[in-house]
Protein backbone atom coordinates (compact mmCIF):
# COMPACT_ATOMS: atom_id res chain seq x y z
CA UNK A 1 0.00 0.00 0.00
CA UNK A 2 1.53 3.64 -0.64
CA UNK A 3 2.60 4.63 2.24
CA UNK A 4 1.06 8.02 1.89
CA UNK A 5 -2.55 6.54 1.56
CA UNK A 6 -1.94 4.80 4.83
CA UNK A 7 -1.22 7.75 6.55
CA UNK A 8 -3.93 9.47 5.39
CA UNK A 9 -6.09 6.50 6.47
CA UNK A 10 -5.08 6.55 10.41
CA UNK A 11 -5.73 10.51 10.01
CA UNK A 12 -9.29 10.22 9.18
CA UNK A 13 -9.73 7.10 11.34
CA UNK A 14 -8.43 9.57 13.97
CA UNK A 15 -10.43 11.82 12.87
CA UNK A 16 -13.67 10.15 13.03
CA UNK A 17 -13.13 9.25 16.54
CA UNK A 18 -12.83 12.67 17.54
CA UNK A 19 -15.95 13.92 15.78
CA UNK A 20 -17.56 10.87 17.30
CA UNK A 21 -16.42 11.95 20.75
CA UNK A 22 -16.91 15.83 20.19
CA UNK A 23 -21.01 14.69 18.41
CA UNK A 24 -21.90 13.07 21.42
CA UNK A 25 -21.56 15.68 24.03
CA UNK A 26 -21.23 13.76 26.83
CA UNK A 27 -18.28 14.50 28.98
CA UNK A 28 -17.62 18.11 30.50
CA UNK A 29 -14.63 17.62 28.51
CA UNK A 30 -16.73 17.22 25.00
CA UNK A 31 -19.18 20.63 26.29
CA UNK A 32 -16.84 22.52 26.62
CA UNK A 33 -17.00 24.18 23.03
CA UNK A 34 -20.71 23.72 23.59
CA UNK A 35 -20.68 25.64 26.47
CA UNK A 36 -23.37 28.94 26.99
CA UNK A 37 -22.36 31.81 28.55
CA UNK A 38 -25.83 33.55 28.06
CA UNK A 39 -28.93 33.79 30.54
CA UNK A 40 -31.41 30.88 29.78
CA UNK A 41 -34.85 30.72 30.48
CA UNK A 42 -36.20 30.18 33.33
CA UNK A 43 -37.64 26.71 34.30
CA UNK A 44 -39.16 25.25 37.28
CA UNK A 45 -36.95 23.98 39.85
CA UNK A 46 -35.70 20.07 39.27
CA UNK A 47 -37.40 17.44 41.25
CA UNK A 48 -34.68 16.39 44.06
CA UNK A 49 -32.41 13.24 43.32
CA UNK A 50 -29.46 12.21 44.77
CA UNK A 51 -25.96 12.31 43.54
CA UNK A 52 -22.37 10.82 43.40
CA UNK A 53 -21.54 11.38 47.26
CA UNK A 54 -17.54 11.05 48.11
CA UNK A 55 -16.26 9.31 50.90
CA UNK A 56 -13.32 8.37 52.21
CA UNK A 57 -13.57 5.03 50.61
CA UNK A 58 -14.58 6.62 47.22
CA UNK A 59 -17.75 7.69 45.34
CA UNK A 60 -20.78 6.11 46.06
CA UNK A 61 -23.21 4.91 43.54
CA UNK A 62 -26.68 6.98 43.70
CA UNK A 63 -30.24 5.49 44.35
CA UNK A 64 -32.81 6.20 41.93
CA UNK A 65 -34.68 8.65 44.03
CA UNK A 66 -38.56 7.63 45.14
CA UNK A 67 -40.15 10.00 43.22
CA UNK A 68 -39.18 8.32 40.16
CA UNK A 69 -41.13 5.54 40.98
CA UNK A 70 -44.30 6.49 39.50
CA UNK A 71 -45.57 6.66 36.36
CA UNK A 72 -46.12 10.19 35.51
CA UNK A 73 -44.07 13.87 34.24
CA UNK A 74 -42.41 14.05 37.21
CA UNK A 75 -40.84 10.88 38.12
CA UNK A 76 -39.61 11.17 33.95
CA UNK A 77 -38.11 14.21 35.34
CA UNK A 78 -36.53 12.76 38.37
CA UNK A 79 -35.43 9.74 36.54
CA UNK A 80 -33.44 12.23 34.15
CA UNK A 81 -31.87 13.82 37.16
CA UNK A 82 -30.70 10.38 38.70
CA UNK A 83 -29.06 9.72 35.12
CA UNK A 84 -26.95 12.76 35.49
CA UNK A 85 -25.98 11.47 38.62
CA UNK A 86 -25.07 7.91 37.59
CA UNK A 87 -22.88 10.42 34.91
CA UNK A 88 -21.16 12.00 37.52
CA UNK A 89 -20.49 8.77 39.84
CA UNK A 90 -19.43 6.71 36.50
CA UNK A 91 -16.87 9.50 35.44
CA UNK A 92 -15.47 9.02 38.90
CA UNK A 93 -15.35 5.80 39.77
CA UNK A 94 -14.96 4.07 36.21
CA UNK A 95 -18.46 2.00 37.14
CA UNK A 96 -20.46 1.81 33.94
CA UNK A 97 -22.74 -0.95 35.02
CA UNK A 98 -25.89 1.17 36.45
CA UNK A 99 -25.46 3.77 33.70
CA UNK A 100 -25.66 0.63 31.19
CA UNK A 101 -28.80 -0.34 32.89
CA UNK A 102 -30.83 3.08 32.07
CA UNK A 103 -30.10 3.40 28.72
CA UNK A 104 -31.81 2.00 25.83
CA UNK A 105 -29.61 0.37 23.36
CA UNK A 106 -30.02 3.13 20.32
CA UNK A 107 -28.92 5.67 22.50
CA UNK A 108 -25.79 7.00 20.49
CA UNK A 109 -25.62 9.54 23.09
CA UNK A 110 -25.41 7.27 26.29
CA UNK A 111 -23.14 4.86 24.14
CA UNK A 112 -21.02 8.02 23.75
CA UNK A 113 -20.76 8.17 27.46
CA UNK A 114 -20.00 4.98 28.37
CA UNK A 115 -17.36 5.05 25.67
CA UNK A 116 -15.42 7.74 27.02
CA UNK A 117 -15.48 6.69 30.87
CA UNK A 118 -14.27 2.90 29.88
CA UNK A 119 -11.60 3.86 27.16
CA UNK A 120 -10.43 6.17 29.67
CA UNK A 121 -10.03 3.81 32.62
CA UNK A 122 -9.67 0.63 30.88
CA UNK A 123 -6.44 2.74 29.55
CA UNK A 124 -5.13 3.16 33.21
CA UNK A 125 -6.14 7.11 33.17
CA UNK A 126 -7.76 9.32 35.58
CA UNK A 127 -11.04 11.73 35.51
CA UNK A 128 -11.41 14.18 37.64
CA UNK A 129 -14.17 16.67 38.62
CA UNK A 130 -16.85 17.10 35.58
CA UNK A 131 -19.79 16.65 37.99
CA UNK A 132 -22.93 17.58 36.62
CA UNK A 133 -25.71 19.56 38.65
CA UNK A 134 -29.15 19.52 36.79
CA UNK A 135 -30.42 23.69 36.94
CA UNK A 136 -33.77 23.19 35.89
CA UNK A 137 -35.78 20.36 34.00
CA UNK A 138 -39.24 20.46 31.92
CA UNK A 139 -40.62 17.14 30.61
CA UNK A 140 -44.04 16.17 28.66
CA UNK A 141 -46.08 13.30 28.48
CA UNK A 142 -45.32 12.06 24.83
CA UNK A 143 -48.01 8.97 24.89
CA UNK A 144 -48.17 4.67 24.86
CA UNK A 145 -45.20 2.78 23.60
CA UNK A 146 -46.25 -0.21 21.65
CA UNK A 147 -46.15 -2.79 23.90
CA UNK A 148 -46.65 -0.82 26.74
CA UNK A 149 -44.75 1.66 28.76
CA UNK A 150 -44.36 5.90 28.21
CA UNK A 151 -42.78 7.96 26.52
CA UNK A 152 -41.44 11.31 27.97
CA UNK A 153 -39.47 13.99 26.08
CA UNK A 154 -38.25 17.42 27.74
CA UNK A 155 -35.23 19.68 28.11
CA UNK A 156 -32.94 19.85 30.88
CA UNK A 157 -30.00 22.27 31.58
CA UNK A 158 -27.11 21.03 33.50
CA UNK A 159 -23.74 22.98 35.41
CA UNK A 160 -20.80 20.78 34.94
CA UNK A 161 -17.55 21.18 36.87
CA UNK A 162 -13.86 21.54 35.93
CA UNK A 163 -12.41 18.39 34.56
CA UNK A 164 -8.98 17.07 34.30
CA UNK A 165 -8.45 13.69 32.37
CA UNK A 166 -5.14 12.42 32.44
CA UNK A 167 -3.46 9.26 30.80
CA UNK A 168 -6.39 8.23 29.04
CA UNK A 169 -4.52 7.39 26.14
CA UNK A 170 -7.14 8.45 23.45
CA UNK A 171 -6.48 10.19 20.95
CA UNK A 172 -7.44 13.73 22.20
CA UNK A 173 -8.73 12.95 24.64
CA UNK A 174 -6.12 14.59 28.12
CA UNK A 175 -6.48 17.89 29.23
CA UNK A 176 -7.92 20.24 31.60
CA UNK A 177 -11.74 21.23 30.32
CA UNK A 178 -13.53 24.42 31.95
CA UNK A 179 -16.56 24.27 33.81
CA UNK A 180 -19.75 25.88 31.99
CA UNK A 181 -23.60 24.75 31.20
CA UNK A 182 -25.45 23.05 28.45
CA UNK A 183 -29.04 22.06 27.91
CA UNK A 184 -30.40 19.36 25.79
CA UNK A 185 -33.53 17.79 24.65
CA UNK A 186 -34.20 14.50 26.11
CA UNK A 187 -36.45 11.24 25.56
CA UNK A 188 -37.01 9.22 28.72
CA UNK A 189 -39.34 5.89 28.29
CA UNK A 190 -41.13 4.02 31.48
CA UNK A 191 -40.95 0.12 29.88
CA UNK A 192 -43.96 -1.75 30.52
CA UNK A 193 -41.97 -4.02 33.53
CA UNK A 194 -41.81 -0.30 35.20
CA UNK A 195 -38.28 0.15 34.78
CA UNK A 196 -36.74 3.91 33.57
CA UNK A 197 -34.39 4.14 30.31
CA UNK A 198 -32.79 6.99 28.55
CA UNK A 199 -33.94 6.89 25.51
CA UNK A 200 -32.06 10.07 24.16
CA UNK A 201 -30.03 13.22 24.95
CA UNK A 202 -29.54 15.86 22.23
CA UNK A 203 -27.23 19.06 22.93
CA UNK A 204 -28.75 22.11 21.78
Amino acid sequence: MDPTLSGKKASMNRGRVRRTLAAACVLPLLLAGCSEDEPTPQMPDPTSSPSAVETDTGPVEPTLPPEAEGDGVEAAEAFVSYYFALLTYSQESGDTTRLQDVAIAGCETCRGALDAVRQTYQAGGTIQGGAYEVVSIRASDRGQLPGGGSSFAGRVSVHHSEQVIRGSKVDGLDGTYPAGRSKFDFTAVRQARGNWQMADWTLL
